[in-house]
């Protein structure tokens, strides 16, 4: 055991006088030159990528119900360079798109949203050297009308049972609660 604990003393030893060898230090710095150099060209190239983009509905009034929401999120695809992709995705969060109700508001309590009205809401968010590739869902629509809701629980009626060799680990019912 003494063998192997002067084994690994004497390795820590040959590292460390490695590590203040002037060709070693000249390798690092030189190691480091590179990976800056490769980063700046990996930046510099045009990708695309996949955002998250939170969707609000504002200026409901309080006597309409909205019976089916419109998703929380749009998926788009945008192209740019990789440090604007990589500045979006990590630093800079999109804020929501709006979609102003009075806007939208008819006789019929149908909408459809253009699909030129949510790119130019959600854009907003980026900058002009950014190119919205796809939006996803390409269509925005809603129903609401003038009255009263109630919010009541989802249920299941009926049995379910796992097949021969499983076994049911969790039940969960989505949406929990739906509004009437």
């Amino acid at each position: 055991m003494m063998k192997f604990i002067a084994f690994i003393r004497e390795q820590v030893k040959t590292v460390l006088v490695l590590l203040r060898s002037k060709s070693f230090l000249t390798f690092l710095f030189f190691l480091t030159l590179s990976t800056a150099f490769w980063c700046f060209e990996a930046f510099k190239e045009t990708n695309t990528v996949e955002i998250d983009v939170p969707l609000r509905l504002t200026n409901v009034p309080d006597n309409v119900v909205v019976s089916t929401e419109l998703p929380e999120n749009v998926r788009v695809t945008l192209r740019d360079r990789n440090s604007s992709l990589f500045s979006y995705r990590y630093f800079r969060r999109p804020r929501p798109a709006i979609v102003d109700f009075s806007a939208y508001a008819n006789p019929s309590c149908y909408v459809r949203i253009p699909q030129e009205d949510v790119k130019r809401s959600v854009m907003r968010n980026f900058e002009s050297t950014t190119e919205l590739i796809s939006l996803l869902p390409d269509t925005l629509e809603y129903f609401y009308n003038y009255g009263t809701k109630k919010v009541v629980p989802t249920r299941l009626l009926g049995d379910v049972a796992p097949a021969e060799g499983y076994y049911i680990v969790r039940q969960e019912i989505s949406p929990a609660e739906t509004t009437v």
